[in-house]
């Protein structure tokens, strides 16, 4: 009883950090599909099911079917579908991706050899963001959200912010929360404080750049 109690909380509290990161990473989002050209959550979620395994893997779907219903609304069966796709294939990115390092042997470590992070990059960043990108891409085309005129760009937008998230917040988490943590925080000035600045700069800075392009367009509007 007392192991369901902590794995609820543990996935209730993954499912809110997810969200809220979310929420900020939401502004670098392009239409039509929603893709971040970085995305924070997954980088978080792949950490999570590192340090504390596969049962953490609800708490990911959760956060990110619940970033859905904030983007959609939940306006019709649709929209629960995305929502429903989001949070599957935020699960199979984090679970891929633990299984591929697992597997060849680059997990658990403390990614401080050159080869270690070789791998953490090729198999966590780059391959195991490719499937669950092309899943939702195939999907959202299915469910006519996506036209088939820019799909490969929707498709290299998503697999790159994913691949992004994993590349900077994986390592910035597993400094926060991994073991050893003497090996981790000592880390973390070099490392984590310098790229949680430049991730928030870039939010803001886009977040403002939408906001020119929209008072840009209302005088657009203005003038005709």
């Amino acid at each position: 009883m007392e192991r369901l109690t902590h794995s609820i909380v543990a996935n209730t509290g993954l499912a809110i950090v997810y969200f809220i990161a979310g929420l900020l990473t939401l502004a670098l989002a392009l239409p039509p599909t929603g893709a971040a050209p970085l995305w924070a959550p997954t980088g978080i979620a792949l950490a999570a099911v590192l340090i504390w395994g596969y049962r953490l893997l609800p708490g990911v779907f959760l956060g990110d079917f619940f970033i859905g219903i904030y983007m959609t609304g939940l306006a019709g069966s649709q929209a629960l579908n995305i929502c429903l796709l989001l949070g599957l294939q935020a699960i199979f990115q984090a679970g891929l991706g633990r299984y591929l390092l697992v597997r060849f042997n680059a997990w658990p470590s403390s990614l401080m050899t050159s080869v270690v992070i070789f791998k953490f990059v090729t198999l966590a960043a780059l391959v195991s963001t490719v499937f669950p990108a092309l899943l939702v891409i195939l999907i959202e085309q299915h469910l006519g959200v996506l036209g088939q005129d820019n799909w490969l760009e929707s498709l290299f937008t998503w697999w790159l912010g994913s691949a992004l998230g994993v590349v900077i917040f994986t390592p910035i988490s597993l400094m926060l929360f991994a073991a050893p943590q003497r090996d981790w925080h000592r880390r973390i000035v070099s490392f984590v404080i310098p790229m949680l600045l430049l991730f928030t700069a870039l939010v803001f800075v886009l977040h403002g750049r939408d906001i020119m392009n929209k008072n840009r367009s209302f005088i657009g509007l203005l003038i005709m």
